[in-house]
């Protein structure tokens, strides 16, 4: 059975607007050229290229679930700095 086929719609939802607030948010701080640490077993070694990298992603794949992980880890990420 073909889901799409089917009338079984998969609809993404854009992160337009996550994207452009974390864009925002980046963009206003200074990062750090020494290594974060977001929790025992993350470990960010270079957090302007990590912010560019995950950022380029989401854009490239807004709203595709599998690429969520790389939204939350910025949103986690932008906690510890506002902190």
């Amino acid at each position: 059975m073909n889901m799409e086929t089917e009338g079984c719609n998969i609809r993404k939802v854009a992160w337009d607007q996550e994207i452009v607030e974390l864009e925002r948010f980046f963009n206003s701080v200074s990062l750090s050229a020494t290594p974060i640490i977001v929790n025992a077993w993350t470990r960010i070694t270079d957090p302007s290229l990590f912010v560019r990298t995950h950022l380029d992603i989401l854009k490239a794949q807004n709203g595709n679930e599998r690429y969520l992980p790389y939204m939350e880890r910025l949103q986690e990420l932008k906690l510890i700095l506002s902190n």
